[in-house]
């Protein structure tokens, strides 16, 4: 988790005016892929929501006054938003982060690769770096260009590195294992397995992330399933068979949609996941729990939709700011309920 919080920072820090490449380079192996189309976040609310929830998980950090690996990365990443005046995402238009998942998150390699809007001047970009960010920073020229290697903690662990080809209008940063595994390969297209689960999902969402499950080990799912004890129900049959996750985020000014489809190797699981999991479970004893905590119904537990494609169980929503409020407000009463215990 210490090198994934520490790689987040050097993404903050050097792609606010990045965009990624029509062909970029994934990781060798990759199963997952995240893309977002920042630029057609900015003014919506999920472009407004997203630094705000930043800024407060860099400040609740900091008041547990702790100086690990994650402390480190919340406090540079509180930096770096104050220096630019981060109220929104500014001119960062798009990145595109692909990652290896494994199962001890420590193990995973996380990608990224930016193209940028114009050349960056690269002296900049490195004292702005050594300004805001809290870590060793070794500087090297390679074939490619030049390679920042930067040291968060004791262990080569929490190196990230950058790389910036000349001229610097694209930007390669991710952790040190992930940057020489992209930079040693002969072949960085992305894996027909993971572009076929990335074509389920709308090619114009701002935000897409798909994750195909290696069969060798156990998928985040399973790990739940088996966490909660349910490998013997029926939820727990269904959802071990899942072989993929895909998520896309569209947002307008008043509203954001979530569609999340879980990927099964036949119809038959994902039918079944629809008719156990969405329909029975979620749309409902879910649904009927929330609005009688709140007392009402909200508009997102209204647009609450499922659907099967193919072989995909899909389960859809959208959000306004007031079904924000009212989550937030349950959370709260949640909260005070479980300290009171």
């Amino acid at each position: 988790m210490k090198k994934l919080l520490c790689l987040l920072t050097v993404i903050f820090a050097v792609v606010l005016l990045a965009e990624p490449a029509e062909n970029f380079p994934v990781l060798p192996q990759a199963n997952g892929l995240l893309i977002v189309n920042v630029a057609a976040l900015q003014g919506t609310l999920l472009g407004n929501l997203f630094p705000q929830a930043m800024k407060q998980l860099a400040e609740k950090q900091l008041d547990n006054d702790k100086d690990d690996d994650s402390s480190k990365f919340l406090t540079s990443l509180q930096k770096l938003l104050a220096s630019q005046g981060q109220d929104s995402l500014l001119p960062l238009k798009q990145m595109a982060v692909s990652f290896v998942s494994k199962e001890d998150i420590d193990d995973s390699q996380v990608f990224c690769v930016c193209t940028l809007k114009q050349p960056m001047d690269k002296q900049a970009l490195l004292a702005t770096i050594k300004q805001q960010v809290s870590a060793e920073i070794t500087t090297t020229e390679i074939p490619q260009g030049t390679r920042l290697d930067l040291k968060f903690g004791e262990s080569d662990d929490s190196i990230v590195s950058i790389v910036l080809p000349a001229p610097a209008q694209t930007l390669l940063t991710g952790d040190k294992k992930s940057v020489d595994a992209v930079l040693a390969a002969k072949n960085t297209a992305i894996q027909p397995s993971l572009m076929a689960a990335f074509k389920l999902l709308p090619q114009d969402a701002p935000v897409r992330l798909v994750n195909v499950f290696p069969p060798d080990q156990q998928s985040p799912i399973a790990k739940i399933v088996a966490d909660r004890n349910l490998e013997e129900t029926p939820i727990g049959i269904s959802l071990n068979h899942a072989t993929g996750l895909a998520i896309s985020l569209d947002s307008k000014a008043d509203e954001f949609g979530y569609r999340q489809l879980l990927i099964f190797s036949n119809a038959e699981d994902a039918q079944q996941t629809k008719n156990i999991i969405l329909d029975g479970m979620i749309l409902g004893m879910g649904k009927m729990s929330v609005q009688q905590a709140l007392g009402q119904s909200i508009p997102l537990l209204d647009s609450m939709t499922t659907a099967v494609h193919d072989n995909a169980a899909e389960f859809a929503c959208r959000c306004t700011p007031a079904d924000i409020e009212a989550l937030k407000t349950l959370f709260l009463q949640f909260q005070a309920q479980q300290q009171e215990e």
